[in-house]
């Protein structure tokens, strides 16, 4: 990246994965999948630290990255906190957690979707 240019970086960090909606409703108790989560933190350390050995390499090479798992933790723990009823089902679908099949243009909606 830094050959070809680049001098300045923004990365999302990876979601906490094991909470979507589909893997919750395979996980035993039907919460985040806890090795889908450790998978996606494993990737954020592992970026992180690439990123860190081209800051230090390249010091004109800055970058930013987003705890996205932390940030979206907040709300999937405490969702009424943040203004949703729900953090733990699809907002459309069919199935268990509206996760089992996608979205259709047959799919119920949440009723109000400014809170689920």
């Amino acid at each position: 990246m830094y050959d070809l240019g680049m001098r300045k970086l923004f990365v999302v960090g990876a979601a906490p994965l094991g909470c979507c909606p589909g893997l919750r409703v395979r996980a035993p108790a039907k919460e985040c999948d806890a090795r889908a989560n450790d998978l996606a933190a494993r990737y954020n350390v592992a970026v992180a630290s690439i990123l860190d050995g081209m800051s230090a390499r390249h010091p004109d090479f800055p970058y930013s990255m987003f705890d996205a798992a932390t940030a979206l933790l907040r709300y999937i723990r405490q969702p009424q906190t943040n203004g949703y009823d729900v953090a733990d089902a699809a907002c459309c679908g069919f199935g268990k957690k509206h996760a089992m099949f996608s979205c259709t243009p047959a799919s119920n909606l949440c009723k109000n979707r400014t809170n689920c």
